[in-house]
């Protein structure tokens, strides 16, 4: 009898049951939850790691002129080419819908036998 085992890779954050701890990653999900997780967290905050995460989060809040958006754009690439060698951005889109919200539209190739390509929205701000 063989038993076909599948690559698991954890993904935060963990919830609060055994299955959401425990339960099969996929590659994908833990992909994006990286990406999340580098670009949330403000660069020189995790104590034993403090070249983890970005600038975004110093950005978010200031007034979102066309600099502000380049700087965006800056960060958020290096960080990822920086922390996140399993991707390669192929794209990478800034806007601004209201006042003080953001959103980003980061489409990458995951370096993966596969190559497949990716997209990840994520929104900051109000």
């Amino acid at each position: 009898m063989s038993v076909a085992l599948q690559k698991a890779e954890a993904a935060f954050p963990f919830g609060n049951t055994v299955k959401s701890v425990l339960g099969n990653k996929t590659r994908r999900d833990s992909i994006r939850t990286a990406i999340q997780l580098i670009l949330t967290t403000k660069k020189g905050t995790i104590v034993y790691n403090p070249n983890f995460g970005s600038h975004v989060p110093e950005l978010v809040f200031d007034n979102i002129e066309p600099a502000t958006i380049n700087l965006l754009r800056y960060y958020i690439a290096d960080a990822l080419a920086e922390q996140e060698p399993r991707i390669e951005i192929t794209s990478l889109t800034i806007s601004v819908q209201k006042i003080r919200k953001i959103v980003v539209v980061i489409e990458y190739i995951d370096r993966s036998e596969e190559r497949q390509t990716q997209k990840l929205t994520l929104a900051f701000g109000k």
